[in-house]
């Protein structure tokens, strides 16, 4: 029975889907310094300057790659799918800055893309409802750390990111294109996507991402786990009846 109980934890566990991490994790608590995301390319000094802003001031090496792109005008034909995409591209730098405490490793370019339905299939959300139920598939699917409740806070973290400013947004994504840039082949994703975002957003009005904050809210108050269409709550069931039976 001993024998039985073990297999069947392990099988829950292999599944991908387990909704519980290791014990002995200890994820990054990065809540307060979430909207300080790290400069594209930037010296710890930078970050620590008397008298500066580090959440909205951009750094030296941020500002060349500013004044590197191109200067266009985007006549949106589909401003509610930019906007939602925008949203997508956020959530996964945010999980990649949780889950390495701001500091991208080898495999981060491949996360983001990963957990990403635009970068991964150029795929065209339409809805923050998509988005989120995306989102939250995707985390507990592929990553290391697949945790729904991990997915809730890069989630939370994103409104705040919106509702902090156009130049907060600007050097998340200015962080992100840094980490897609070191790819050995995601870096043309960075070129499609990300420096057309980082240029339109120099132009874009705060109370636009503001309110897209706050219906990012109401979406993620409306998703449930029955929504996300993988079966987790049955699996968190006999997870939960495997743990205990093994105490037993």
């Amino acid at each position: 029975q001993m024998l039985a109980t073990l297999i069947n934890v392990a099988c829950a566990c292999a599944c991908c889907l387990c909704l519980h991490l290791h014990s002995g994790l200890s994820l990054p608590n990065i809540s307060e310094r979430c909207t300080e995301p790290l400069p594209a390319q930037a010296d710890s000094s930078s970050i620590t300057d008397v008298g500066r802003d580090t959440v909205t001031e951009f750094t030296a090496d941020e500002k060349t790659v500013l004044a590197n792109l191109p200067r266009k005008n985007y006549l949106l034909q589909n401003e509610r799918a930019v906007l939602c995409s925008l949203v997508d591209l956020l959530l996964v730098y945010t999980y990649d800055h949780i889950t390495t405490g701001g500091e991208p490793t080898c495999e981060s370019s491949w996360t983001v893309v990963k957990l990403s339905p635009t970068l991964c299939w150029l795929d065209t959300l339409e809805s923050l409802h998509q988005v989120v139920v995306a989102f939250y598939r995707r985390v507990c699917v592929f990553p290391l750390y697949r945790n729904f409740v991990l997915a809730q806070r890069c989630l939370k973290d994103v409104v705040m990111l919106l509702q902090s400013g156009v130049k907060v947004v600007v050097r998340c994504l200015l962080a992100l294109k840094h980490i897609l840039d070191r790819g050995e082949w995601v870096y043309i994703l960075s070129k499609l996507y990300v420096d057309p975002y980082i240029v339109w957003l120099q132009s874009a009005r705060a109370d636009t991402l503001h309110a897209l904050g706050t219906e990012l809210i109401s979406s993620i108050n409306a998703v449930k786990k029955g929504d996300v269409q993988l079966d987790l709550l049955s699996i968190e069931e006999c997870v939960s009846q495997a743990m205990t039976e093994g105490d037993s």
